[in-house]
């Protein structure tokens, strides 16, 4: 007799490698061209499911030219085995990697209800959630112009799904650019399930390391209306708090003395 998990996996998909062709000139969302994951089962058989996110690997080849829908390109490498490599930019000249940051979209839940959220794919990561639909995908998001852009290229993301539990610490980082010293950022949306918050940063223009001091400010509205919280992080504070209930928003003023380029990592409440 099968279990829970084996009828809601019968005829889906819970595990494959997908392709995301990256253009720091592109779109400002660029996704994988498949679903990395896709259950949808019968509401009783819902269950406590433990999703992978692989480490994502890097294609050492033009993009140009190449089709969307390729799955078996080979020669991936991660991260400790593209140091040795150069890539080519739009000028013919070659660099040294520079990783985009990838997001998994997950979406989740059972009969009528489901909720979409983001988190980071770092290097790596384990997330449980629970439910009889489960959809999960690959975007950059944040990774196009600007300071937190990466190489062009195609890349092979994946992820797996399989029963069980774990815990998490997953995170949502929102980079919020390069601010002033004295310089107050947009207001961004808090992200889905946000709890926890920490500040980093660093000097924008790669001199020795600083001490990253500044505000985080938290709002009801999107306008930066309605105040709700004000917290300070610097050396001596703790390098994360949680903050209240009715925080939707967010912005991050620069008190470090330079120009710092800077960003929120949001512990998500999973």
């Amino acid at each position: 007799m099968l279990s829970a998990f084996g009828r809601l996996s019968k005829s889906n998909t819970f595990g494959i490698s997908a392709v995301l062709i990256y253009d720091k000139h592109g779109n400002p969302a660029q996704n994988a061209v498949t679903d990395l994951i896709a259950l949808n089962g019968d509401n009783a058989d819902a269950s406590q499911l433990l999703v992978t996110l692989h480490p994502p690997r890097v294609i050492p080849s033009s993009t140009e030219g190449q089709r969307l829908d390729i799955q078996n390109i080979t020669g991936e490498m991660g991260n400790a085995e593209a140091v040795l490599s150069e890539f080519l930019d739009e000028d013919g000249d070659s660099h040294p990697i520079q990783w985009p940051p990838f997001d998994a979209v997950i979406e989740y839940g059972t009969g009528g209800t489901s909720t979409k959220f983001a988190c980071d794919f770092a290097n790596g990561m384990t997330v449980a959630v629970s439910g009889s639909f489960l959809r999960v995908h690959a975007v950059v998001g944040q990774g196009v112009s600007g300071d937190i852009s990466g190489t062009s290229a195609a890349y092979r993301v994946s992820a797996h799904v399989g029963p069980g539990f774990g815990v998490n610490h997953i995170t949502r980082t929102i980079y919020v650019g390069v601010l002033n010293h004295k310089e107050e950022s947009e207001v961004f949306d808090v992200p889905k399930f946000g709890k926890r918050v920490s500040l980093v940063g660093t000097r924008s223009n790669g001199d020795d390391p600083s001490v990253t001091e500044g505000w985080i400010r938290f709002y009801q509205s999107p306008n930066g209306h309605h105040r709700v919280a004000d917290f300070f992080f610097d050396k001596t504070t703790p390098p994360t708090v949680e903050f209240p209930s009715g925080a939707a928003y967010f912005s991050v003023l620069n008190k470090s003395g330079h120009h710092m380029k800077m960003s929120v990592i949001f512990g998500l409440a999973l």
